[in-house]
């Protein structure tokens, strides 16, 4: 989609230059386009093209990554949503009681 997006953008752009701008906008849109495609679909290039080499690293180490190592980390991150839900689950009413605490505290000094 990038290079189709490029091109019409570009040739939005191009508009006010008339038919001669919207091509030109077009063709460099167009361009552009393939290129953050190509860069997106090949991390690799990317990385070597900025001289990350820990970028690679971190690539090569999720290629090789097997079954039961990506089962652990989906396990962590469901671990860690349902800590948080839990934590939520006790905070909030507290939180709540405390505030209707104050409010019957303050009708009973009112009276």
């Amino acid at each position: 989609m990038a290079p189709t997006m490029g091109a019409g953008l570009g040739a939005t752009a191009g508009l006010p230059g008339g038919p001669g701008g919207m091509i030109a906008g077009a063709t460099l849109g167009a361009g552009v386009g393939q290129l953050v495609h190509e860069l997106d679909r090949n991390q690799k290039l990317s990385a070597i093209s900025r001289g990350d080499v820990e970028e690679l690293i971190k690539i090569k180490v999720e290629e090789q990554k097997g079954w039961f190592s990506q089962a652990l980390d989906g396990l962590k991150s469901i671990l860690v949503i349902c800590g948080v839900a839990c934590a939520l689950w006790i905070l909030i009413p507290l939180v709540y009681t405390r505030h209707i605490g104050k409010k019957i505290k303050n009708l009973s000094k009112n009276e």
